[in-house]
């Protein structure tokens, strides 16, 4: 939290471009599925299994990875598994079977998830409440950009290039933020400084360890002191309570479910976004059946469509700072205690245009569908 503002965005940036590689990485798989199932003669719905096992590792493994942040810290858990995922893109480019690309997007999906789980907690390590915002609103937009823009390129690489170089690309890139990360990333999960010498007994080591809020820092200032001092007492809260890492493994996992079905608002926005999330990924298969088979466009046009939803990503960014004004006017107005129905203003909005967007889409999928066709016969002048 004392860290300096440059400090701060240097992590924001660093951790959001890695949320942006793994989330592009995530989608340009899709538009080489074609020819890869060619090349290794099987089924187009082989290799979008691919698709499957990379959302599902992703969203199981950071029940694992979240208590792995409290042992050891974030910097090593970020940085490790920023560097497999790095590397199983090699594993992606040379693979010579279907079997080897699904396992592939599945260790991709395990090490990935760190880029678009994690980063949210640790940008409230360093931001208050009221600075947080921001961060957020680049991290959400990071995750969703990233995951629609990629076919707008991925398909031209494997038209010209051949679906291996959509894996090369990405190893490229990830390799350059990971030499990034590690000279650049520092341990974002507490803050303070490095114990120094205990130089009079007016020091209180054990008052400054108990203020400590934060574990890794508590364990390592504790370690020190222990060095320094030859005074095995001092003990970090997290020492004391010798609480097994399967216990906390167990507590965390248990944590996320009793939190999912226990709590309405929890069920209700991750059901919501979970849908929303796999229409997304639905038309990272319907856009290239569309525009590519039914209207012929050329495998690098097809993937042009997703430019709208780019477009509405950045209008759905650009709204989010509105829809934070709303909310802090609003709890002005209650004398400064916040008011949770007033996030929802951006949702009541647009939520509405999701569903209607859906169906638009679908009644004009085919080259002599229009929606002018579909409206003017129901308007009261043309009857």
């Amino acid at each position: 939290m004392h860290w300096s503002a440059a400090r701060k965005w240097t992590v924001v940036a660093l951790l959001n471009l890695m949320t942006l590689i793994i989330g592009l990485s995530t989608s340009a798989y899709s538009s080489g599925i074609g020819s890869m199932t060619s090349e290794f003669g099987v089924a187009v719905v082989a290799g979008q299994v691919g698709m499957f096992t990379f959302n599902a590792a992703c969203a199981v493994t950071p029940l694992f990875f979240a208590p792995l942040c409290e042992l050891a810290g974030r910097r090593w858990i970020y940085i490790g598994a920023f560097g497999c995922f790095t590397v199983i893109n090699i594993m992606l480019a040379l693979g010579k079977n279907i079997g080897t690309e699904i396992v592939g997007r599945l260790l991709s999906g395990a090490f990935g998830s760190i880029g678009t789980i994690l980063v949210g907690g640790t940008f409230t390590d360093i931001f208050n409440s009221k600075d947080i915002s921001v961060p957020m609103s680049i991290f959400t937009f990071s995750a969703i950009f990233s995951t629609i823009a990629a076919p707008t390129y991925a398909g031209y690489i494997d038209q010209y290039a051949g679906w291996r170089w959509i894996q090369w690309v990405s190893l490229i890139a990830s390799g350059v933020l990971l030499v990034a990360e590690i000279i650049f990333l520092k341990e974002p999960r507490g803050a303070g400084e490095w114990p120094r010498p205990v130089a009079s007994a007016q020091v209180d080591w054990q008052a400054d360890l108990i203020a400590a809020p934060f574990p890794v820092i508590l364990q390592r200032r504790a370690k020190a002191l222990r060095k320094e001092t030859g005074d095995d007492r001092y003990r970090a809260a997290m020492e004391l309570e010798s609480e097994s890492i399967a216990q906390l493994f167990r507590d965390s996992s248990l944590r996320a479910f009793k939190l999912l079905f226990r709590e309405p608002v929890v069920f209700m926005f991750g059901f919501w976004i979970a849908f929303a999330w796999g229409i997304v990924f639905l038309f990272l298969s319907a856009i290239p059946l569309a525009f590519q088979d039914n209207r012929g466009w050329s495998e690098g046009n097809a993937g042009l469509p997703y430019i709208s939803l780019i477009i509405g990503c950045i209008i759905g960014f650009g709204t989010g700072f509105w829809q934070d004004s709303m909310y802090n006017k609003a709890q002005a107005k209650n004398n400064g205690v916040a008011i949770p129905e007033a996030r929802l203003y951006g949702a009541m909005i647009f939520g509405p245009l999701f569903p209607i967007g859906i169906l638009i889409f679908s009644f004009t999928q085919y080259a002599f569908v229009c929606v002018f066709y579909l409206v003017v016969p129901y308007l009261p002048f043309a009857r």
